[in-house]
């Protein structure tokens, strides 16, 4: 069992924020002009609340100093004070939890959950269910009126509190998580985690090696981050040196904001 973060109130806020939603759009619209929509909103509704369960309760990659010991004379380590021990690099000890956590990449206040080796992949498709959802929340409230025929939109709004607040906060909430999607797959995409990103130069093997020291490619980086969820064993991470040397090598999102993806000039 994953020990807390934080408060368990965060996780029953997110709960309730979604369960709120659903309820009010199923029980107090009767007529949906696009059935197909809100049968896909239901599958959203049940994906999103799952991948939070299953990311509250997950292991992130707790590394254990009875078995994920290694030896750094044969591999590169980095040395926890706090467990004393040599653990695979790219690990952190998380304080609050006083376990050190393999690939760490951030702490998630939301989920109340450390995100790492063992759960990064799930986090980034619970976001991109979670945008559906908030997505979908505000368009099913706008097109969805079931007098839409006979009452004017300004007046069923005025009439509808509901209607006037899942769409501002819908809205807040898409934002938000549009932007930590986006950062979180530029750094999945450049072969780094939020904390190395965060970090830098920081970071010992960052400093000697350079921040594209993991970098294959981002479609070898993505299917790296399913292979290591995936296995049983924690990866052994190897740095080396590469771009850095030169010219500083711009991340995925770099380039987007650049413009050098989908234009010629």
């Amino acid at each position: 069992m994953n020990a807390s973060l934080f408060p368990w109130s965060v996780n029953l806020l997110q709960f309730v924020i979604v369960v709120y939603n659903y309820v009010a759009f199923v029980f107090k619209y009767n007529y949906y002009p696009f059935k197909p929509l809100f049968a896909f909103y239901i599958l959203v509704v049940y994906k999103s609340l799952s991948k939070m369960s299953y990311l509250n309760r997950s292991d992130p990659g707790f590394l254990s100093p009875l078995s994920d010991t290694l030896d750094p004379d044969q591999h590169p380590t980095r040395f926890c004070p706090y467990c004393n021990c040599n653990f695979p690099l790219r690990s952190k000890h998380v304080r609050s939890i006083n376990k050190c956590v393999a690939t760490f990449d951030h702490q998630c206040n939301l989920l109340n959950t450390c995100i790492g080796e063992k759960n990064r992949f799930t986090f980034i498709t619970f976001l991109i269910w979670e945008l559906f959802y908030h997505f979908l929340s505000g368009l099913i409230v706008i097109f969805c009126n079931p007098n839409f025929e006979h009452l004017k939109v300004t007046v069923f709004w005025a009439d509808k509190i509901n209607s006037f607040m899942a769409v501002p906060i819908s809205f807040f909430f898409f934002v938000i998580l549009f932007v930590l999607f986006v950062f979180s797959l530029s750094t999945a995409f450049n072969g780094e985690t939020q904390y190395e990103n965060s970090k830098g130069e920081l970071l010992f093997y960052i400093k000697d090696f350079g921040d594209d020291c993991f970098d294959d490619g981002f479609y070898v980086n993505m299917a790296n981050i399913i292979r290591v969820q995936k296995q049983e064993r924690f990866e052994i991470w190897n740095p080396r040196k590469g771009a850095h040397q030169g010219a500083k090598k711009k991340s995925v999102f770099e380039k987007i904001c650049d413009n050098e993806y989908y234009s010629c000039c």
